[in-house]
């Protein structure tokens, strides 16, 4: 069956969805200047995403960055982060623009908006000082207190039976009689599991968790910009959106009478936290970065979540895969090249 793609941090993030972050320690320092040799930027040739589509002028200047940010911006996941997250595959691609580029990374697993205030209040990175712009990616975690909600949730999910998920196909497809009698049993099986992953997601305590979390993003936002801004006034401040981790693993079977919705949950709970993000970008000067509608508008696998039933495979890591950084790296260079 085809793979359906997923869902809450949420962020950074977690070892499970916006709900959970990454479990890997990162060092408070950056792990990386994403400085280009001469020799590398000599080769045009490049299997990173184009951008703006449009003929590269000659390379001139010099581009400094800072990222700040969570497990997403650190790279939790892939095989390689220091090479393979967004921030290194910006590098690169901003090497054909200009002569010098200088991307310091320090997104931190499990990083929460009220850590990340705490860390440019006693121990900012000292790069912030001249750099052209400061890029953050924070707000899944925020929604750390959702992770018993959460997992119990998943914890349902991932107690799905194979056995009654392959049953229930052939259920499907068998003639009526007494053989599709003693397959019936899958279509309650699954409708059970499904019932507690809806019920989990909808309950009080998730929803009043959601809200509580948007709203703390909203207190945390204005600091966070205010500290940077001591630090230097000058920096262009970008602040990417949350995508829905769990985009289309919303699960609909014939006789089954739950529908898993994940998708849904996962559309909920990131609008809670976009919602502060884009409200007060124009009172607050920085450009808010669509990750969100791109991640929706693209079609394409970019997370590590998703489901297929047949063969029976289920993933709740709400990372982006190596096509999600690239995707995330080519939203940021249309928009710095388009300004150089």
């Amino acid at each position: 069956m085809k793979k359906l793609l997923v869902l809450l941090l949420f962020f950074s993030i977690m070892p499970f969805s916006l709900f959970a972050c990454g479990v890997e320690p990162s060092p408070e320092a950056p792990t990386e200047s994403e400085n280009r040799s001469e020799e590398e930027k000599s080769d045009p040739t490049s299997d990173l995403p184009a951008i703006n589509d449009v003929s590269v002028p000659e390379r001139s200047g010099s581009f400094k960055a800072v990222v700040l940010g969570d497990s997403i911006a650190r790279g939790y996941g892939l095989e390689s982060p220091e090479s393979m997250r967004y921030s290194a595959l910006m590098a690169e691609s901003l090497g054909a623009f200009y002569e010098t580029v200088d991307i310091s990374n320090y997104g931190v697993d499990g990083r929460t908006g009220v850590e990340l205030l705490e860390f440019l209040k006693t121990d900012p990175p000292k790069e912030i000082n001249d750099c052209d712009c400061v890029i953050i990616s924070i707000g899944g975690n925020n929604i750390l207190q959702m992770l018993d909600t959460a997992q119990t949730a998943f914890n349902a999910l991932m107690e799905l039976d194979p056995k009654a998920v392959a049953d229930y196909f052939k259920y499907a497809v068998a003639p009526e009689g007494e053989e599709k009698d003693k397959l019936a049993y899958a279509c309650d099986a699954i409708s059970s599991v499904f019932g507690a992953v809806n019920a989990a997601f909808e309950s009080e305590t998730f929803n009043s968790l959601i809200t509580d979390a948007g709203k703390r993003l909203e207190e945390e936002i204005p600091l966070i910009v205010a500290e940077i801004r001591k630090l230097n006034p000058n920096a262009k401040i970008y602040f990417q959106t949350v995508y829905n981790p769990y985009k289309g693993m919303n699960v609909s079977l014939k006789e089954v009478d739950e529908q898993l919705k994940l998708d849904d949950y996962g559309e909920r709970s990131v609008a809670c936290l976009n919602a502060p993000i884009e409200a007060l970008s124009e009172e607050l000067g920085y450009e808010v970065v669509p990750v969100w509608t791109e991640f929706d508008e693209s079609g394409k696998d970019l997370v590590n979540a998703g489901i297929s039933l047949l063969p029976f495979d289920i993933s709740v890591d709400p990372h982006p895969n190596w096509q999600g950084h690239e995707l995330i790296a080519k939203i940021y260079c249309d928009i710095i090249t388009e300004v150089k």
